[in-house]
């Protein structure tokens, strides 16, 4: 999903596009949120309640990952190989 297509995608969805701006953390910057809702949006229809968090933990690995060079363990590794795709 292109930036642009993640764009559209929230303009055509404003309830769930509401919904996961609730998620944003008040100390992420506006490059990291940007990054992390369209790995949220990518992979939103793959976690229904309550693994709802999974998905959010998911994101912040992935996010923490790309922008700091952070890294987990195997099973960590391998879930988010899977999603980044």
């Amino acid at each position: 999903m292109a930036t642009t297509d993640v764009e559209d995608f929230i303009g055509q969805n404003r309830q769930l596009s509401d919904l996961v701006e609730t998620f944003r953390s008040v100390s992420e910057s506006e490059k990291h949120w940007k990054s992390r809702r369209e790995f949220i949006f990518r992979n939103i229809n793959d976690y229904e309640d309550p693994h709802l968090d999974q998905l959010l933990a998911l994101s912040m690995v992935w996010a923490n990952h790309v922008f700091l060079g952070y890294w987990r363990n195997d099973a960590e590794n391998s879930a988010l190989h899977h999603k980044k795709k």
